[in-house]
């Protein structure tokens, strides 16, 4: 027997009621998502260094080793020294045909390994961490920090300029007019109600996070970004932004009007909507997509490409769009969004409009509207609905349940059970499970019309018995 098919036993034995929305994610990233690095050998004390140099799944690969303890680059003859911490890096630029695939790094099989991040979609960056000797023994430190040295700017002053030390080594530095479209000069001044960019490329193996310390005191800064260089895994890039006037002149006002013809209902396509944007200032970019939740995938199946879906019953359907303005800028809160398709429509369980959400993407942090409108089909001629998807419980379990559409047909609403003695149900929707069996929970708005939803309060799994005494397991 091998070890997938080992695992998905045990696995089974051990969480039934998880089982198959657990087997369901594990195949689909095992047979159809995930590749494996190869190439990789786990590093040993007084050893060289192991490098892979190329993988069949990228065009081109780069990568290190550092010595996280004497913060330096390795070279190919020295060794690993025993109490002391290491850190892998590669970062491949994938092709085409593995563009959105999941590579999986095979680090989990050293005895020594401490821990990884990745990230990226065309352009996968992994760092893992290892420790020479006991693991055991092994104390988490936080790496040293270095501050960028460096003046605030001053309206009527040249530009200042930060100067190499013992923890970074300067690869570039320069100021931006951005109201004026320019580079400055040394000679240049600061000028009153124009927007600047600082930008930075130190070389460190150091914490770049205290960047901007001092600069961040001065009153016209408006905030930061940092980029991981593409062009060196030990490369970091790093903006301020900066305004000398009244930072009410760079709030973005304005309508963003959703428009779709093919209203949500079943059958329809899924589609995106006509965007118009008309915000007075600029916006660098807007992305869509939309996610559908039921029973199998809980976690939502995220579609940036929607081919030929059409919205079906028991199906909770999710429209995202998120709104970018040019850096520095935030949004009033009198920024509207208008979705023509929520007008009127009973299929509409929600929508939720959040401004000025930090949204990372390539490590990059901008302010953001966030939108979302959430919908569930209803059948012919029904006036309300119930949201909820997973419909098991046990003892003591606590679950939401709402209501939908929230118009003025709903505005009062009373919530049943069908058997408190298996489960009870507030005024609000709450509902805790007491005993084992099978229970209806039913809404009722003022007019008499009702909508319910079925659900099971089960009895855990209490104990595991095997049938064989003797069981091969693999690390």
């Amino acid at each position: 027997m091998n070890k997938k098919v080992i695992f998905i036993i045990i696995f089974t034995l051990l969480f039934f009621p998880l089982v198959t929305h657990a087997r369901v994610y594990y195949d689909e990233l095992q047979e159809e998502n995930v590749y494996e690095i190869d190439g990789f050998v786990c590093p040993k004390i007084g050893e060289k260094p192991n490098y892979i140099l190329n993988s069949e799944y990228a065009s081109s690969t780069e990568e290190m080793w550092v010595n996280e303890t004497d913060y330096k680059e390795m070279g190919k003859n020295d060794i690993f020294e025993s109490g002391k911490k290491y850190s892998y890096r590669i970062a491949l630029v994938l092709k085409d045909e593995y563009y959105g695939k999941l590579l999986a790094f095979p680090s989990y099989n050293c005895n020594n390994y401490l821990g990884g991040t990745s990230g990226g979609d065309t352009r996968i960056e992994i760092n893992n961490l290892f420790y020479m000797g006991d693991i055991n023994n092994y104390s988490w430190q936080e790496p040293e920090k270095t501050i960028l040295d460096i003046n605030k700017p001053t309206i009527g002053k040249n530009p200042p300029l930060a100067r190499n030390n013992s923890k970074y080594s300067i690869i570039n530095q320069k100021w931006y007019n951005a109201t004026d479209d320019k580079v400055m000069q040394s000679n240049d001044v600061f000028e009153e109600n124009k927007k600047y960019q600082y930008e930075i490329t130190v070389a460190t193996f150091y914490d770049t996070s205290n960047f901007f310390n001092k600069i961040k005191e001065s009153e016209y800064y408006l905030g930061e970004k940092s980029i991981i260089r593409d062009s060196g895994l030990n490369y970091y890039t790093k903006k301020g932004y900066f305004y000398f006037g009244s930072k009410d002149d760079l709030i973005v006002d304005g309508t963003i009007t959703i428009e779709n013809e093919n209203i949500p209902t079943e059958g329809n396509k899924l589609v995106f909507p006509t965007i118009n944007i008309s915000l007075d200032n600029p916006i660098i970019k807007y992305e869509e997509y939309w996610t559908i939740n039921n029973e199998e995938r809980l976690d939502g199946r995220r579609l940036y490409e929607i081919n030929d879906e059409k919205f079906k019953k028991n199906e909770e359907y999710e429209y995202h769009l998120i709104i970018y303005p040019e850096p520095g800028y935030m949004f009033s809160s009198s920024t509207k969004v208008i979705n023509n398709n929520n007008i009127n429509n009973n299929n509409l369980v929600e929508e939720n409009l959040y401004l000025n959400s930090q949204t990372y993407i390539n490590n990059e942090k901008e302010y953001t509207i966030n939108y979302t409108a959430k919908y569930r089909i209803l059948d012919d001629g029904q006036t309300i609905g119930i949201s909820g998807i997973k419909n098991e419980l046990y003892k003591n379990d606590i679950r939401f349940f709402d209501y939908y559409p929230k118009n003025n047909n709903n505005q009062y609403v009373t919530w049943k059970s069908s058997n408190e003695n298996v489960a009870t149900v507030t005024d609000y929707g709450m509902v805790k499970a007491i005993s084992p069996g099978n229970v209806t929970i039913t809404v009722t708005n003022s007019n008499g019309e009702s909508a319910s939803i079925d659900l099971v309060v089960g009895v855990p799994v209490s104990s595991v018995k095997f049938n064989n005494k003797d069981i091969i397991m693999y690390v």
